[in-house]
């Protein structure tokens, strides 16, 4: 009987104390709900750009360098590398079925040509198209739409019509001077798009035949519900300047109008726009304009002058509502544009995750040794996780989120990292935000090994069992 005392005694001790070492494994400092897939080292002279990145059908991405398409597979391993850039401005875009459109150019002198390759999802190119001379291309990823339309800029004032064989359709002249942007373009219902080029706005079918030309569109386009056309200008460049906003149906008929008052100058950015009708747009005096889709104001939200107002600082919300990002805080508001909550710190870029999550791309600073930070919230704003890059790695884009989670993210170090978002695991948190995860992490286990469903007494207490201090620590 002595010995089965003894016997029970001591593995009771051993028990504890692998617990002990259980809890001190799960609650290491690297454990975090974000983990590192892979770090990529971009070649000298590339920096990252999310908007040269697509996502392909089996879950991996593409990436564009100088000279070269990266294939990433759905970890973010590299999976192969194509050479297809020619070394200036080397952009991608999607196309149908998976393919990949790559456009970029072999010089800016007067001799320099524009090169369109179409890829498959594989990396093989398909077909090809050369510029005439003196007309290489702007260093914007080209607009293509559903049906197979490529439509790259030209410098000296062109805009060229491609389809995916690499047949030019047709060059428009669109003005020297243009600055060509994804923005200029909304792809329509019927498979067709809207273009503004040199103050003009212009529709055409899903052939590329011209459907109508006007001046009431806006500089910067985009797409609103049911198909409508958001456009936004201004009508000077000096600060007293006024902000106006169109909004068109897909026929390209003035539906409604707003008119800014003085000192309301926009951003050169095209407004954000959700699914339910909010229009939002950035005046240069520092505020956020709210309107619906009859031109009517909303609001007006002061977010700081100096705060440069992009689409990357938006991201809408599953029950239609949205969060920006403003002043290095992330305001959330409704469907309705009713505020909701706002949360501190972080909010320079925010990017669409998965579940309607939002991540949030910052820094802890603006030197060159600054850390790169990327939280991810719920759609309620609450902190779900968060990274924080080492020495260097200052992150000032915004993060490309696929559909499975997976993000990709570059630093001012010129590393790329991929991460994966765990919302099973061990909630991180960054000292400057929530104090000690670890500890917070022993607490939570030792809530759980005290929680242990074996037989009580009368008072609750457990029998024939040491308990665990909060602290996490079992002192033997």
């Amino acid at each position: 009987m002595k010995n089965f005392i003894f016997g029970m005694a001591i593995f009771s001790i051993f028990s504890i104390h692998l617990k002990t070492v259980f809890a001190e494994e799960e609650c290491r400092e690297d454990q975090t709900r974000i983990k590192e897939l892979n770090v990529f080292q971009l070649p000298e002279g590339n920096s990252f750009n999310p908007k040269k990145i697509v996502e392909l059908p089996d879950g991996g991405i593409a990436m564009a360098d100088n000279n070269h398409i990266l294939f990433f597979d759905a970890n973010g391993k590299l999976d192969k590398k194509i050479l297809v850039g020619e070394g200036i401005g080397h952009s991608i875009s999607l196309g149908p079925n998976g393919r990949i459109v790559s456009a970029s150019s072999n010089g800016t002198s007067a001799t320099s040509r524009g090169f369109v390759r179409i890829l498959n999802a594989d990396g093989v190119i398909e077909a090809q198209y050369k510029s005439p001379e003196g007309r290489y291309l702007f260093d914007q990823p080209p607009f293509v739409t559903k049906s197979g339309i490529i439509v790259v800029g030209e410098q000296y004032g062109y805009a060229r019509f491609l389809n995916l064989q690499g047949e030019s359709i047709k060059s428009v002249p669109v003005g020297k001077g243009v600055f060509f942007k994804p923005e200029q373009f909304v792809e329509l219902p019927d498979g067709g798009f809207a273009m503004n080029a040199n103050e003009r706005f212009y529709i055409y079918d899903a052939n590329a035949n011209p459907k109508k030309g006007s001046k009431n569109g806006g500089r910067f386009l985009s797409s609103g519900p049911d198909g409508r056309i958001v456009g936004t200008f201004s009508d000077g460049s000096s600060q007293n300047s006024r902000g106006f906003v169109r909004i068109l149906n897909a026929d390209g008929v003035l539906e409604a109008q707003y008119k800014g008052s003085e000192w309301s100058k926009f951003f050169d950015q095209p407004p954000f726009v959700t699914k339910n009708g909010i229009i939002v747009v950035g005046e240069e005096s520092g505020y956020a304009r709210f309107l619906n889709l009859q031109g009517k104001s909303i609001k007006r939200v002061p977010v700081g002058k100096g705060v440069f107002f992009k689409p990357e600082q938006f991201v809408e919300l599953p029950d239609g509502g949205f969060a920006m990002g403003a002043n290095n805080r992330i305001l959330i508001y409704d469907a309705n544009a009713n505020f909701k909550k706002s949360v501190g710190a972080g909010g320079r870029f925010l990017s669409s995750g998965a579940n309607g999550r939002i991540v949030d791309t910052s820094s802890d600073g603006s030197s060159k040794n600054s850390k790169g930070i990327v939280r991810i919230l719920n759609a309620d704003g609450e902190l779900e996780a968060q990274y924080k890059g080492p020495e260097g790695s200052r992150f000032d884009q915004s993060a490309f989120v696929t559909k499975n989670g997976m993000i990709v993210i570059g630093g001012e170090d010129g590393k790329v990292r991929f991460l994966h978002f765990d919302p099973s695991g061990i909630l991180d948190s960054l000292k400057n935000f929530f104090g000690s995860s670890r500890e917070k992490c022993l607490e939570d286990l030792a809530q759980k090994i005290n929680s242990d469903p074996r037989k009580k007494d009368k008072k609750g207490s457990l029998k024939n069992s040491k308990r665990v201090p909060s602290s996490g620590v079992i002192k033997q």
